[in-house]
């Protein structure tokens, strides 16, 4: 088994406002302010909350997943099978760097119901254009370096 050389963390304050405009903007999430107008991090965020409902989280959702592709840590990844009838299949699934440490739960995305009606975190990112927002993220660091402890003898 290979040592994680990466330690993936996500920090939402690293990105500037200019693209969490552009990345709101893309994932669609509802506003309820003017986001366009916000010149500071605090009332751009304001505007995503009002009295019943905090659009921020399925914003974090989303912006982290592309933030965890971006950063090479995950990634849609084609599967092939043979079912119990005999017949091959493709599958697409999200498979996780092996080399990476992260820290990710697809129940977290489970009430994002797909176009077909259905919960599954890749038709999520399908769905929402995750991997459209690659490029906005890719200039962001969200890795860590994993120091080795292991010794050395002579």
């Amino acid at each position: 088994m290979k040592n994680k050389t990466h330690q993936f963390k996500f920090d939402l304050a690293t990105i500037s406002l200019a693209d969490l405009k552009t990345l709101y903007k893309h994932f669609q999430i509802e506003d309820f302010g003017n986001p366009e107008e916000a010149t500071d991090r605090a009332s751009f965020f304001n505007c995503f909350i009002d009295e019943e409902t905090d659009g921020n989280k399925d914003a974090y959702l989303l912006i982290r997943l592309a933030a965890l592709m971006a950063s090479n840590s995950a990634k849609l990844v084609d599967n092939h099978y043979v079912n119990s009838r005999g017949k091959g299949k493709i599958m697409t699934t999200l498979g996780i760097n092996i080399l990476h440490e992260v820290e990710f739960d697809a129940a977290d995305y489970d009430h994002f119901i797909t176009e077909d009606g259905g919960i599954c975190i890749e038709q999520t990112i399908l769905d929402f254009g995750v991997e459209a927002m690659i490029p906005v993220l890719s200039k962001y660091h969200f890795l860590k370096t994993i120091q080795s402890n292991s010794l050395q003898t002579i």
